[in-house]
């Protein structure tokens, strides 16, 4: 079976994220399609939609306040519309809107520094992550954890990316 096809907007709410990562859009591209032959939750998806807002951390910080009561950034937030069990979605359409994706630069350029990664890795990787959460994975409990780090981990590999969560 084919991947659906994939529609996504990118606003750039941060000015900032265009000298830091000026090749986003090819990065959202690029990882977007990995995600895409890596997830078989798309049974009778012919088309997936979502939206990636680039911001800061101000910008985070009232989102993660407002819907998830913590007042303080993040490095990202996943708002799906899609309701999952067992790793497929409750109602299969044609046409699937996944839902919305927030990345704040400040908090992935600190984490970048911190574990000694290269921004641009880091940035796909907060993005998979983000979209696996769209795509109904979770890591609130420690088995379905590795089974979404696994994830992200083969699709990294598969991008010449190395293991986010091997330590040195």
């Amino acid at each position: 079976m084919t991947s659906p096809d994939i529609n996504y907007d990118i606003l750039v709410e941060d000015e900032r994220w265009h000298e830091a990562l000026p090749d986003h859009a090819s990065l959202v591209a690029m990882s977007l399609d990995h995600i895409l032959r890596n997830i078989s939750s798309f049974e009778i998806a012919e088309e997936v939609e979502l939206s990636i807002t680039l911001t800061n951390n101000e910008q985070i910080q009232s989102l993660n306040r407002d819907y998830r009561e913590k007042d303080k950034p993040t490095n990202v937030l996943s708002f799906p519309q899609i309701n999952w069990e067992n790793g497929k979605p409750l109602a299969q359409e044609p046409l699937m809107m996944l839902g919305d994706v927030v990345i704040a630069l400040e908090t992935i350029q600190q984490e970048a520094d911190e574990q000694n990664k290269r921004l641009q890795d880091h940035f796909i990787h907060m993005l998979i992550h983000s979209v696996l959460h769209l795509c109904g994975h979770d890591h609130e409990i420690e088995s379905e954890a590795e089974t979404m780090e696994n994830l992200e981990i083969q699709i990294l590999s598969n991008m010449g990316i190395k293991n986010p969560y091997q330590t040195l």
